[in-house]
């Protein structure tokens, strides 16, 4: 069964991610735990602020509440109220509260204002304290007239806060029978014991809110800041836009509001142990890294292993001009790339060489069977045939037409790319029969082979080629045409070579032809000896540069070939 393959992007990814992944997974979890405990002790400091606030605010709130209950059971003035008295009697009465308020009132840095209201007598009295205009004290004096005449029960109601003009108001009121003492409490004013003012130095804020999460105090700055309270929540929780803020809160039963203390989240830091900020830096770091380290492969490695595969696709998709490009600086890929350049380039020309090797085979077999048919040679024979008909030598007809029937199954049915030197060698011996029994003037050719080299392979019409070159050009009248062919095995420091040597007596070649043969210009050499370019031809597509030809004129015509000595060459393969 055969395994799934898996990219070396993936496997690198993969194994980062084995060392990887749970390093930074500790390191998160221990992030995430020492900034929960971090904020957790935050919480912890700024809810006993809170808390603390909040035990001063209703420590002040009970100490007015005892203040009024005080007036109202115990006060001789006060009780007097509950009647209808003289305007003289209610207003030394009124006036007698009055001194009382304003006794009271310094000691409550909070308070507002205080109220006395008997409408059974038709007075309104109130003190107040602190920087409160015209205008809210009247818009203060009206809804508690109208609160005192429409409302039942007020004494019931405990404490409430009241939106009067910008501001909103604690308010406590007690009484009945017609009369009521109203304490008046200023949350903007409200201060934490020790501070001047609700905000510290550090700018946080500390607010009032209702229990469904509206700012009583600091609104423009709970706006600006865009903060969203929670009603009810006895967890920290952080909110803001431009600027966060860690806020806690504490709800006072006895005033009914939420005391809120919102601190700028921005200096936790400073908050944090050396070790534990340490290690928060160290992760940053360590994840910045990993980052760096995957863009570094990716531009490194990845880019330009996906460059070689998308090169290989077009290539595989018929584009053998496409190359790889420089991407990267890792040496190796260079490398990679400058060798597969450099392979598609081979590969181009090697491709070039193998179509003009085909051509070349092509055009070789073309001129193959050309030599093969020969027309003037086979008329000459029929020619010779109707002269002998004519004197009636029959028997030898008989034989020439035998000689030639074994001339023409050999050169038809010869396909093989190499055969057998002694079947080369009978073949000549049929040609010279044939031309012994055309012409009027005998040939002796003698043959002179190793019997060791009968097996030979060599290319067909390779010896046969230069024999009939020779009864062509080298046949004198009156004078017997002697050809001489011999095959012996050389031996030297190079190797193993086969010589075949062809001579003849007759005129030689020119001195023309023998530029041309040396020379090794088959172009023009095919123009006058077709058969001897084919050979040639023949020879480099099975030898290569490995074989040679060498022409000379001495007391004739001479021809020598050497060839490496091949047993590995056999006559099956046929011309393609």
């Amino acid at each position: 069964m055969m395994s799934r393959s898996i990219s070396s992007k993936k496997l690198i990814v993969l194994i980062m991610m084995i060392f990887t992944v749970p390093f930074t997974g500790f390191l998160l979890v221990y992030n995430f735990y020492t900034v929960n405990m971090l904020n957790n002790r935050i919480a912890e400091t700024n809810q006993s602020r809170v808390e603390f606030n909040r035990f001063y605010l209703e420590e002040n709130l009970h100490n007015v509440e005892n203040f009024m209950a005080n007036l109202v059971a115990n006060d001789r003035s006060y009780g007097r109220l509950r009647y209808e008295l003289t305007p003289l009697d209610a207003h030394l009465n009124t006036f007698s509260i009055l001194e009382k308020f304003k006794d009271f009132l310094p000691t409550q840095k909070t308070a507002a204002a205080l109220f006395i209201y008997t409408p059974k007598n038709e007075l309104y009295r109130k003190v107040f304290q602190g920087d409160i205009s015209s205008d809210e004290r009247e818009e203060v004096d009206h809804y508690l007239r109208k609160l005192v005449i429409t409302e039942t029960d007020l004494g019931q109601r405990g404490w409430f806060t009241q939106q009067v003009g910008a501001k909103n108001y604690l308010f406590r009121i007690l009484g009945g029978n017609g009369v009521f003492t109203i304490f008046m409490l200023d949350l903007s004013q409200a201060t934490t014991p020790g501070n001047s003012s609700k905000q510290d130095s550090s700018n946080d804020i500390f607010l009032y809110s209702t229990t469904q999460g509206e700012a009583l105090t600091s609104k423009k700055v709970v706006g600006d800041a865009g903060i969203v309270l929670k009603g009810n929540s006895d967890a920290y929780y952080i909110s803001g836009k431009a600027e966060r803020y860690f806020i806690v809160q504490s709800y006072s039963e006895n005033a009914g509001i939420n005391l809120v203390y919102a601190m700028r989240y921005h200096n936790f830091l400073g908050a944090m142990n050396p070790l534990s900020l340490s290690l928060l830096i160290a992760s940053i770091v360590f994840i910045i890294l990993l980052f760096v380290c995957f863009r570094l492969l990716k531009r490194n490695f990845f880019t330009p292993l996906s460059e070689l595969v998308s090169t290989i696709e077009r290539i595989r998709n018929g584009n053998i001009e496409a190359k790889i490009s420089p991407v990267g600086r890792i040496e190796e890929f260079e490398q990679v790339s400058e060798a597969f350049n450099a392979m598609m380039d081979q590969i181009k020309r090697l491709k070039i060489v193998a179509y003009e090797q085909k051509l070349e085979a092509h055009r070789a077999k073309l001129e193959y069977l050309q030599i093969q048919i020969r027309p003037h040679f086979f008329l000459n024979i029929l020619k010779n045939l109707y002269g002998l008909a004519e004197a009636e030598s029959y028997k030898r007809i008989q034989k020439m037409i035998l000689v030639l029937s074994d001339y023409l199954r050999f050169m038809i049915q010869e396909h093989a790319v190499t055969i057998p030197l002694s079947v080369e060698l009978r073949n000549v011996e049929t040609y010279v029969l044939l031309q012994q029994m055309s012409l009027s003037v005998p040939i002796n050719c003698t043959i002179d082979v190793d019997t060791a080299l009968n097996e030979l392979q060599i290319p067909p019409l390779t010896i046969l080629t230069f024999v009939e070159n020779a009864v062509k050009h080298a046949t004198v009248p009156h004078t017997t045409l002697k050809i001489h062919i011999k095959v012996r095995l050389l031996q030297n420091e190079d190797g193993e070579y086969i010589n075949i040597t062809i001579l003849d007596n007759g005129p030689g070649f020119s001195d023309e032809a023998l530029s041309w043969l040396n020379g090794g210009s088959d172009i023009q050499t095919a123009a006058q000896h077709v058969g001897i370019a084919n050979v040639r031809r023949r020879f480099a597509l099975i030898y290569e540069n490995k074989k040679m030809f060498y022409f000379d004129r001495s007391n004739g015509s001479c021809v020598e070939i050497f060839i490496p000595y091949r047993n590995d060459i056999v006559g099956t393969e046929q011309l393609r």
